[in-house]
Order: C-alpha cells, then structure tokens, then sequence
C-alpha cells in the first residue's frame, strides 16, 4: 500500500561492487534510485539514504555521519588494518563495515540483509503511520499501556481530554495523567479482569476531567505479544456523558407530558413510558419496559366502534370502572428514514365517551323500556344485507289504554316494563325495539324452522301472561302477536312490518291474548 524510492550512492571506482549493487531487485514496494560516482561528494552523500564508501574520505566517520541525511545508512570499506584502528565513536557512526577485497557472495548476503532490515523498517513505519493516523481519527478514548500500567501510546482524543500533551502522557501511570491518588485503582480492575480473562472487558468508569465528573464505557482487551506473552492492555474509552444527559433529557420531557406515553424500540418493545402512563395504567416500570409493546394491547384493551361516528377507539377495566383510551402511534425515523421506533400516546377519552354513549343511547333507545327505539331499528335494518331473511315479531298490549285510563300511566309504565322485560328474555340472541305507545318489534335475523316461529310466540305470550296475571290492576291486559315469517327484506322493512302488524290484528280478532302467522291470504292492507 505505499511505494518507496530508496536513494542508494555508491562511492567507488570498484566497476564490480556498483554491477552487483545494481543487479540487486528491489523489495516488494520499493524501487531504487543508484548514483556511482568514483570519489567522495558531500551533496550526494546528502541525498543517499544508503551510501557505500569505498573511497577515501575528507574526514572522521563521525565527521562523514554529519554530513549525511537523518536515517542514512553508512557502510564502510576498508581493509582489516584500518577496522582494527576504529574507535567507538567510528563504529557508532556507520551501520556496517566490509572488509577488502569486497567479494562478491559477501556483497550479496550483506545487501540481501540490509535491503530486507530497510524493508522491515519501512513496513514498521508505515504500519505505525496507520495505527496512528487510525487512532487519532476515532472520536474515543484510545491507549496502550503494560503490565505496569505505564502509557506507551494514546491517540489525540486523549490527550485533547486530559489535558496534556502526548510527551506528557507517555511513560505516565493513570494517577499521574488524571491527577488522582497513588493508590487510586478505579481503571486497575477491569485491566486485571481482562488479563485474567484473557478477552475483551467491557466495564463502566467515572473519571474526571478538569471540574466535570464523566462516565467511560470502557472496552479493553489484553495486549499479547507474538508469542501469546501479556504484554498489557489497550484501552478504548467512549464517554456516555452526553448521551446519559440527553436520556435524562429525554426523561425529563417524557415525564413532563400530561398523557400516558410510550416509546418503543424498532423491534416493538417498549423502551421507556412515563409516569402518567404507570399511575393511569396501573402498571409497575420494571414489570412494562422490554414488553412488546403489541403484546400488552392485546392483553389490556379491547377494541371499539363508536356507534356514532364509527370511530376506533380502546377500552379497558381498572378498578371496577370502564375507561375508553384513544392512541396515536408516531414512527421514529433516523436521518436516513429507517425506522428506528415508535412514540405511543394515549388520551383518556372516557368523559367523552360516556357522554357520547348517553347521547348515543338518548337517540337510539327507548327511555322507559330501554329497548330500541324506531331509529336504532332502522340503523340495524340499515346495516343488513338485502338479500337477509328476517322474521318478525309485532307485540301490541290488549286492554292498554282501558288500564291505563282506570290506574293512571303509572300502571301502564308498570305493563310496558314487563312486556319489554319478557320480549328480552325470550328473545335474547335477537333485535327488540319499541316502536311507540304499546306497540313493540322484535326482528330475528337468523335460521329458525316454522315450528320455532310458533314456539317463540307462545312462549312470550306465556311469560307476559304469567306477569301480568300476577298484579289486581294489570290482570286484565295480554297481547296480540303478529308473525311475519321468511320475509325478504329487500330494500325496506315497511311491507315485512306492515305485514306483521296484518296478523297482529288478526290475532286481536281471533280473542287477543294470541299470536297468529301472517299468509298471504291476509292481504297488504
């Protein structure tokens, strides 16, 4: 991933020593760069990053060092009698010596080694280039430390948050750097887990920069040499401090909301939910967070229709009482759309709901007998398929309006109330409805054979009979069925009513106190 010139000067008039020097191929990554000249130059020497001398030379070895580039290899010919004459000063300024004659084999083995140790050395730099370039772009916390706990290496973020320049920070123990106690050991702990466990630790660090107190998630592996030998630890630190402010920022706002509300993560469970939602909902936090929150729904509410505007709504218990919640769901999206989850609000809509079901039950119902009045009757025959076979039942009180003359509306309140009472008894799977005055309608929309028919008149007329028998001043009254069997309902229910209300009175003429099955005999009068 990196190529490299490596400037190679050749100080020689030896044609054989630059052959070989020249026939050498370049490492993987390198090319070479070869200037042979047959004396000594100072500029060229400058340039070299190898230089083999092996022409005499205006001054000292440590002398010829100076005037090379930083980094510069130098290797020295000469003969044996002039490396016996070399001081330690002499031997510290060049990287080799070869003795004369240069051989060829000894050429090649020498600058086999060194070209391999200048590869070695550049992969290392680079290596290091990349580790540090790696390091100091990551927004966390990054070290390396040993055994002892000194500091070999930490990234610009880290030093940006102590506060210290890196050569401050290197060759420094963790109470040096955050100028705490000798014997402070909050980071020792997990450092040792780490070791012991040899993989990564993950643990939680408060530590303190300056004034402020910050809370690390901490992630740090064991640092291994090649030959599995612990060598220390490498930290890396990622401050939660912001984040854990915003959630309690968040908290905050969540909690401060005068409805029940609750967040739910991208797979449904429910993340947080704020008091309002416990108190209303009668729930315990540990018990609701990491629930699905589709789950709990189900489990608390069920559904409803408004009967008057066909709204959805929910319903639940709590305490013996009926509560009625609406909820409106908002998807959270990040910056790319994705869902990421989901705001849940609940509005407690149960004034408004009872207020809407007696209003609702004031239009449809019948306030003495609390039946259906004509209204709900034609809302449910509304509702009905043409095509429905329905059979009906039309009730109308024999004596009503003599005994209600004799004993007041009072004892006809009292006549009303029984036969509605009766009617639901008998009819309990079916749709009754007072249609006004004594007169009542009870539409059965479902498979009865005729017999059925016969059997549910009489059965009501029975029970009705059986109550009013039982009161001095109601012993007088019965009632008259008509029963309009198999009708189609069509597009109206008019003519199926008109029809029944034709064998009602045919009932009424036949003795009242009776039911009788409309024919068509009996005319559309």
């Amino acid at each position: 991933m990196y190529n490299h010139t490596l400037r190679i000067a050749v100080f020689s008039s030896n044609p054989e020593l630059a052959e070989e020097i020249r026939a050498f191929v370049p490492q993987e990554c390198f090319t070479h760069d070869i200037l042979v000249l047959d004396k000594f130059d100072a500029e060229t020497l400058g340039w070299a990053e190898l230089a083999i001398l092996d022409v005499p030379l205006p001054g000292s070895l440590p002398e010829i060092r100076a005037k090379a580039s930083p980094g510069a290899r130098l290797i020295a010919c000469m003969d044996p009698e002039a490396e016996q004459a070399l001081t330690d000063g002499d031997l510290a300024s060049v990287d080799d010596i070869w003795l004369k004659p240069v051989l060829v084999p000894r050429i090649r083995l020498r600058m086999r080694n060194l070209l391999s140790e200048i590869k070695r050395d550049a992969d290392a730099t680079q290596h290091m280039l990349w580790q540090d370039t790696l390091i100091d772009s990551m927004p966390d916390l990054v070290w390396f430390k040993d055994m002892g706990g000194v500091h070999h290496k930490v990234n610009s973020r880290f030093c940006e948050f102590v506060g210290k320049e890196r050569d401050e920070v290197i060759g420094a123990t963790h109470s040096r750097i955050w100028n705490t106690p000798e014997d402070d050991d909050s980071c020792k702990a997990s450092e040792q887990a780490a070791i012991e466990a040899g993989s990564t630790v993950l643990a939680d660090e408060i530590v303190k920069s300056g004034a402020e107190k910050h809370l690390f998630k901490t992630y740090k592996p064991p640092l291994k040499g090649p030959h599995g030998e612990l060598l220390g630890t490498v930290g890396f630190g990622h401050d939660l401090t912001n984040l854990l402010n915003l959630d309690m920022e968040l908290n905050f706002f969540v909690d401060s909301m005068p409805f029940p509300l609750a967040i739910c993560r991208e797979d449904g469970t429910i993340r947080k939910v704020n008091n309002v939602f416990l108190d209303f909902f009668g729930e315990k936090r540990d018990n609701i967070v990491g629930q699905s929150f589709a789950d709990w729904c189900d489990n608390t509410f069920q559904g409803e229709i408004s009967p008057v505007n066909g709204s959805e709504y929910l319903r639940f218990e709590k305490a013996e009482k009926m509560h009625f919640v609406d909820l409106v769901r908002k998807r959270i999206r990040d910056i790319f759309g994705k869902c990421v989850g989901e705001v849940n609000i609940f509005r407690d809509i149960t004034a408004e709901k009872d207020l809407e079901i007696r209003i609702w039950r004031d239009a449809n119902t019948d306030s003495l007998t609390g039946l259906a009045n004509r209204h709900a009757l034609d809302s449910f025959v509304k509702k009905l398929p043409v095509s429905s076979i329905i059979h009906l039942f039309y009730i109308d009180l024999d004596e009503f309006k003599a005994v209600n003359d004799l004993w007041g509306h009072k004892a006809g309140d009292e006549a009303l109330k029984i036969v509605a009472k009766s009617i639901r008894n008998v009819f309990a799977q079916d749709f009754p409805a007072r249609l006004g005055g004594d007169e009542f309608l009870v539409c059965v929309q479902r498979e009865v054979p005729f017999a059925e028919l016969e059997r549910l008149g009489s059965s009501l007329l029975r029970r009705i009979n059986q109550k009013f028998s039982g009161s001095n001043h109601l012993s007088r009254m019965s009632a008259s069925i008509g029963i309009r069997g198999y009708g189609t309902l069509g597009t109206s229910i008019d003519p199926l009513i008109r029809q029944a209300d034709i064998a009602m009175y045919a009932a009424k003429s036949m003795g009242k106190g009776r039911y009788c099955i409309w024919n068509e005999a009996m005319g559309e009068k």
